[in-house]
């Protein structure tokens, strides 16, 4: 039996980087829904900071000034379908610098804005700091 902190839709995440001769680094958050399938096309990363600022509130996040934050939307959908991928890699170049950080992954049930459309709290929920990121 589900506990009620325990939730289907709740991702699981996996981040990793990796460093160009350069400096620059490059995260890649790996999405994975137990059970179900991502519809790639619904994927959204968002890094404005308004819009931001109320995806963490809605949440339940904190957003910390000065560090690099974002979100990553998704839906979940049949895995007939042609979009549907069991495991979904997300190449985040908006840390080159690799500062430390929040990603907020979102889940919804179906193809539809979780800001918009599905209301203001989202069906499944998690966050992964760049700090944690392992080396690609």
């Amino acid at each position: 039996m589900m506990s009620e902190e325990e939730n289907p839709l709740n991702p699981i995440l996996d981040l990793t980087h990796s460093i160009s001769d350069g400096g620059i680094y490059t995260y890649y958050l790996t999405t994975q829904v137990p059970d179900l399938c991502i519809d790639i096309d619904s994927k959204e990363v968002i890094s404005d900071p308004d819009v931001l600022g109320e995806i963490a509130l809605l949440a339940g996040y904190t957003l910390v000034p000065g560090e690099v934050n974002i979100a990553v939307t998704y839906s979940v959908i049949s895995c007939a379908n042609p979009s549907a991928v069991r495991t979904n890699t997300t190449d985040i170049t908006t840390n080159p610098e690799g500062k430390k950080g929040l990603i907020i992954v979102l889940i919804a049930p179906e193809s539809t804005s979780i800001m918009a459309e599905h209301g203001p709290e989202p069906d499944g929920r998690a966050i992964i700091r760049f700090e944690k990121a392992k080396p690609n």
